[in-house]
């Protein structure tokens, strides 16, 4: 097998776990095929096999072991991780299964949707073995009807990877109806964001059935609806459920009409084009959300996104009624905590208003944070009680 070789003052974030290597880090970056396995090294020192791709900032995915058998790797990593989901979340039938890093298995991502798998492959040592993968997750999950692999992700391109979804296995169907957190809810898997459906806020979302009683919400960025459900089930009084995709409005009237709710608005277009109108017209409500796509893609983006954010959320306290509360959310890794909370707190400061932090938290447990990598780590969720 080949080695590559890193180099000296680039050991220590390998050491501790970290599972990227990076093309400056290598000695010598190797014309070999994308995907294949190498070893990484440091003098004499073996960081284990690694998935290879000469044409990636990524240049080596280390892979935790020195066992050649992928699918033996596959078998006990995904496995290992379904334990964990089931110990986590065990009365749910949707759920992220694999949530690549974390579960030391670098560039793959899968969501189970009841008996339905939808995978997205951000490496290309996954791309080269995906019939191993869905071998092993046919074993794995006997009753699988379908299992559908989605590009929908600029990874991909930075990869090398094709722009493509297919099916892997079976037949995907157009519409699966399912329950998330007591809710009934419709996923389009073929057509949906990402994998089909958002997990990652879910338990946050159900935080806000606790002070939505009797309440108007504004849930802004509302994709398939996930808050405003939550805010109705807790007892609002009427929720005005805002997005940008005219598919993910439809989709999330199709929920609001599956758990019988008629008190709710649905406006189409962009937040940073109607949150001004809304207020121009004198528009208040008791609270208000925000939880939008990631403004900051990478480090250059950085500052951009945070001038975004602190627009957005000075746009979401003025829509705000006294003694009410701001659901706030960034999902970009990019922005850090601190960052995040310092932003919003600012704009709170020049809207002459004073706030109190409630609560905080960041992705539900089926997206855990792996220790030695703080990129697993990207979501933060604050929420603020404004008077």
């Amino acid at each position: 097998m080949e080695k590559v070789f890193v180099k000296k003052g680039h050991c220590n974030r390998l050491y501790a776990g970290h599972l990227w290597v990076f093309s400056n880090e290598l000695q010598d970056v190797p014309k070999l095929e994308a995907g294949e396995l190498v070893e990484v090294m440091y003098q004499n020192y073996s960081y284990g096999y690694a998935f290879y791709n000469p044409n990636s900032l990524i240049s080596c995915r280390l892979l935790n072991t020195k066992d050649e058998n992928i699918e033996s790797l596959l078998m006990d990593r995904i496995k290992s991780a379904y334990q964990l989901r089931l110990r986590l979340l065990p009365n749910s039938k949707i759920f992220r299964l694999v949530f690549g890093e974390s579960d030391i298995l670098s560039g793959l991502v899968i969501d189970k949707f009841e008996d339905y798998l939808v995978i997205q492959i951000l490496s290309y040592g996954y791309e080269k073995r995906k019939n191993i993968l869905v071998d092993v997750l046919l074993k794995l999950f006997p009753d699988t009807k379908g299992i559908l692999a989605k590009s929908n992700s600029k990874l991909r391109d930075i990869e090398g990877l094709p722009d493509r979804d297919e099916v892997l296995f079976g037949e995907i169907a157009e519409e699966l109806l399912t329950v998330d957190e007591g809710i009934k809810i419709s996923i389009n898997l073929s057509g949906g964001q990402k994998t089909g459906y958002f997990l990652d806020q879910r338990i946050n979302r159900t935080f806000l059935r606790k002070i939505s009683k009797n309440k108007t919400v504004l849930d802004c960025y509302c994709n398939s609806g996930g808050f405003g459900l939550n805010a109705l089930m807790g007892g609002a009084a009427k929720v005005t459920f805002l997005d940008s995709s005219e598919s993910a409005l439809l989709n999330a009237k199709k929920n609001l009409e599956l758990n019988n709710y008629d008190n709710y608005e649905l406006l189409a277009g962009d937040a940073f084009e109607l949150l001004p109108n809304l207020i121009d017209s004198g528009n208040t409500f008791d609270i208000v959300v925000l939880d939008p796509p990631a403004f900051a893609k990478n480090k250059k983006t950085s500052a951009t996104a945070a001038s975004g954010y602190s627009k957005l959320n000075r746009l979401g306290i003025k829509l705000l009624k006294d003694d009410g509360f701001l659901l706030t959310s960034s999902c970009s890794h990019f922005i850090d905590d601190e960052t995040f909370y310092d932003l919003v707190v600012n704009e709170v400061a020049k809207s002459g208003r004073t706030a109190r932090l409630v609560h905080s938290a960041f992705q539900s447990p089926d997206h855990p944070v792996f220790f030695s990598m703080p990129e697993t780590k990207y979501l933060k969720f604050l929420v603020f009680h404004i008077s």
